[in-house]
């Protein structure tokens, strides 16, 4: 399943196509959305090696290609795929554990990784409102004992 799934993305990529949406249909299947690149959509390390593989073995198609080019003039083939996020605690969130002693504890028990997961989240949000909405819900589920999860 992996090897399938290795193979119709790299197939995708040949044509300047990327994979998007993936759907669970039962569990042993899943669908999988392919939709032609956007000029300007970011190219992660893993499809630029994945790409770098595919011009030497010579499947990149002249789409494929125009699509590289395009990527490098507009800027965002050399632009990094995972934006550069602090690790520092929020003063907001930090101050909001400290009213919620439960969420705090718990807070505490959690992994390295996943505490960087309730603080990635926090810190990436745009606006202001969005980053309190955010507090309060990690907040919520902290006191729960529950880790943040997929969001």
């Amino acid at each position: 399943m992996v090897e399938q799934k290795e193979e119709s993305i790299e197939e995708a990529l040949c044509f300047g196509w990327i994979d998007s949406i993936i759907r669970k249909i039962d569990e042993q299947s899943h669908a999988r959305k392919f939709t032609p690149r956007n000029d300007d959509s970011k190219w992660s390390d893993v499809n630029k090696k994945r790409v770098e593989k595919l011009t030497l073995e010579k499947r990149m198609t002249s789409a494929g290609r125009a699509k590289i080019e395009i990527a490098k003039q507009n800027g965002q083939w050399d632009k990094p795929d995972q934006p550069r996020i602090q690790f520092e605690m929020p003063a907001e969130f930090q101050a909001a554990l400290e009213q919620h002693p439960n969420a705090k504890k718990f807070f505490n028990t959690l992994t390295k990784t996943d505490r960087k997961q309730y603080i990635t989240w926090i810190t990436t949000a745009k606006r202001p409102e969005t980053r309190e909405k955010r507090i309060i819900e990690s907040i919520e589920l902290l006191e729960k004992g529950q880790k943040l999860g997929l969001r």
